[in-house]
């Protein structure tokens, strides 16, 4: 439940990922390479500040909605305690999502596959393995593992993608 919550705040997100595709790819082709780095610029503030509006609003309401769905009160608190943790991720999938869009947009793609790879498979089992057998954790730490595999994904796509632009553009974030 808590996953579904977070993915409604994921998703003005997503359409600001694909305005960057498109803003982007025009500006690419029309050779506006100024835009180009002013439409990332501006989409990474205005996708912050989605982000912070985001995590306030959970961090407030968060046990409401997720009560909405489920009134067993130990589901409420993993839903809340996953919540609580995974809201922080939401500045990773900003960075990640205009990073990934931009990408496409210039048509570089190839490293968004690595990205995705690393992200969806093979950190999550690493991490996992980590976590679960090695360190015998609480599964809470599950969600710190997922918020460290966000966060490293996003970190290596920004500087990948503004490296990729001083290379091409001759202009950097």
């Amino acid at each position: 439940i808590g996953y579904r919550v977070e993915q409604l705040m994921l998703l003005p997100a997503l359409g600001l990922s694909t305005a960057v595709l498109a803003l982007v790819s025009n500006n690419f082709g029309a050779k506006k390479y100024d835009r180009v780095i002013e439409t990332l610029k501006v989409s990474l503030k205005y996708g912050f500040i989605i982000a912070t509006v985001g995590i306030i609003f959970l961090t407030i309401l968060g046990r409401l909605i997720i009560s909405l769905f489920d009134s067993n009160p130990i589901v409420v608190d993993f839903g809340v305690s996953y919540l609580l943790i995974e809201i922080w991720i939401f500045y990773a999938y900003i960075i990640l999502f205009v990073c990934v869009s931009t990408l496409q947009a210039i048509k570089q793609p190839k490293m968004i596959l690595y990205i995705g790879l690393y992200r969806q498979i093979f950190a999550k089992l690493i991490i996992a393995y980590l976590i679960v057998k090695y360190f015998e954790l609480d599964f809470i730490y599950l969600w710190f593992g997922i918020l460290f595999m966000i966060y490293s994904a996003a970190i290596f796509a920004y500087f990948y993608t503004n490296n990729l632009l001083k290379e091409i553009l001759n202009k950097s974030l």
